[in-house]
């Protein structure tokens, strides 16, 4: 897992992130982007909830609810007492500090709760915005997606940072909506605030994003009227209001994410901003609608998110849409790959660490509430037979505990066993970070054994996480099926071959 610390990150192409993205980008390299665009969270009040593969189980993928606490005020602390580690913010940060004060005065009128919560949004906010306005190329664009929560207050954090000349456009994305409002009219449209770093020197391809005329006027101007014998435009500027519709619950790109973006929409975004081979960042990546439209239009794209949970849905649109492959065609950076890099996700953020290890045994992780007393869920494919003309296919249900602290004991065992009788699981692995007790395996061999083909399983087994595990890529439980992770069209039946499926 990269350590971001220690060294300062090159200028790279086609990778992924995953951390603080603050972190990260504090220690990337000044004007490497071309564009960026985000989509960070707007401040709505509101948890949004991942579907899972090949499931309707749901597992949070990010709050949107904010508070002024410690988290909060370090923020803010942040950026009025700036440390200096990029020369070129000390003056934007002193702006920005003064931007926040103004803000905390404002929001004093409105009621406490309110005012609170948008003082921690803006305060998370801002030194993002300023690393951001960093990180562009000297003729670069951020392309800032919002909404009517908050856009009022980024737009005059923007003009801090980038200066007011450099706004270009208030562009309305207007997506419709079937829903009608009772007591105030309905929502219908987000806001994406377009800045260049320069007030002339950016990049803005009209000719990619024309629109054709509305009338048959134009047509005739340049057939008959004042403009005869001139060639015609193909089209005409658009305006700044963006007619496109948002994905519906039916629609073929959904991948279970929150708040995922049409595809069609990045693009545009993207085909305005940039030329082929430029470097489209994206700091909130979520699962990927910006690096999957950067790359199909031959640009290069760097994603950052915070949570392993967009891992998945990122890598499955890479591979399906464009044929990539992690480590072959892109890097990933801040994913475990050692056991110090597991013990260190363990301690900043053990639901991202649950989810990561029950991953690796191909398994969904389960909801993130009531789920009963373990973190992952899936079935394993048993065939009875080696010829597959007579194979016999049997399904197991499993399912999967994670426990990364060191006070390990039997009970938590006992309960992972009732969770197995509750969930009528055949099969049960119990990960831990360090050793089990000799209690706690003596209950597990109390669980019994399953069969398959003439032979005995441990229907309870352990998967502690050790070095061996990242030098050779192997899960030492003693069951009788291989993970396949290649697409489903790929595999294969081969002799006693088993795999999970989810």
């Amino acid at each position: 897992m990269a350590d971001v610390h220690n060294r300062p990150l090159k200028t790279m192409r086609n990778t992924l992130y995953f951390g603080d993205n603050l972190n990260v980008m504090r220690e990337m390299q000044s004007g490497s982007y071309h564009i960026c665009y985000l989509d960070p969270p707007f401040n709505s009040g509101r948890n949004y909830n991942i579907f899972l593969a090949g499931s309707k189980a749901q597992r949070k993928a990010f709050d949107d609810i904010w508070r002024w606490d410690d988290a909060a005020r370090h923020n803010q602390a942040a950026v009025l007492h700036y440390d200096g580690h990029h020369p070129e913010l000390v003056e934007i940060m002193d702006n920005v500090s003064h931007c926040l004060t103004g803000f905390d005065n404002i929001l004093k009128g409105g009621s406490k709760g309110e005012a609170e919560s948008m003082r921690a949004y803006l305060a998370f906010m801002a030194p993002r915005l300023a690393e951001i306005w960093r990180l562009l190329t000297p003729n670069g664009s951020v392309y800032l997606h919002c909404d009517a929560h908050a856009s009022h207050y980024l737009k005059c954090m923007l003009d801090v940072i980038f200066g007011s000349a450099n706004f270009q456009n208030e562009i309305i994305w207007y997506y419709k909506n079937a829903s009608r409002g009772k007591r105030r009219l309905a929502k219908a449209h987000d806001v994406i605030l377009w800045y260049s770093k320069s007030p002339r020197d950016y990049t803005f391809n009209r000719d990619e994003i024309l629109v054709p005329f509305e009338s048959g006027m134009t047509e005739w101007r340049y057939a008959k009227g004042g403009q005869s014998g001139k060639a015609m435009p193909k089209g005409k500027t658009p305006d700044d209001v963006l007619v496109m519709p948002s994905l519906n619950a039916m629609s073929k790109e959904r991948l279970g994410y929150p708040t995922q973006k049409p595809l069609a929409l990045l693009e545009w975004i993207i085909k305005a901003a940039t030329k082929p081979g430029d470097i489209v960042f994206d700091p909130f990546c979520g699962c990927g609608t910006a690096l999957d439209a950067a790359h199909g239009l031959k640009r290069n794209w760097v994603g950052i998110d915070l949570t392993v949970l967009a891992l998945e849905p990122m890598e499955r649109r890479l591979r399906e849409r464009h044929n990539l492959q992690p480590k072959v065609d892109y890097r990933i950076e801040g994913y475990p790959t050692t056991r110090e890099d597991a013990i260190l996700l363990a301690e900043q953020n053990p639901h991202d660490f649950a989810n990561w290890a029950v991953t690796r045994l191909g398994l969904s992780p389960t909801p993130n509430s009531n789920d009963g007393g373990f973190d992952g869920s899936g079935k394993v494919v048993l065939w009875e037979n080696h010829h597959l003309a007579e194979a016999t296919r049997m399904s197991l249900p499993v399912i999967a505990e994670v426990k990364s602290g060191r006070s390990l004991n039997p009970n938590q065992v006992r309960a992972f066993r009732t969770a197995m009788q509750d969930t009528d699981a055949a099969i049960g692995i119990f990960i831990t970070l360090h050793p089990v007790t000799r209690g706690m395996r003596n209950l597990s061999e109390a669980a019994g054994t399953f069969e398959h083909n003439g032979k005995h399983y441990p229907r309870l087994q352990f998967w502690q996480i050790t070095d061996t595990y990242f030098e050779e890529g192997l899960i030492p439980v003693n069951l009788p099926w291989q993970i396949d992770e290649r697409p489903k069209a790929e595999r294969h039946y081969g002799g006693e071959q088993t795999y999970l499926t989810t």
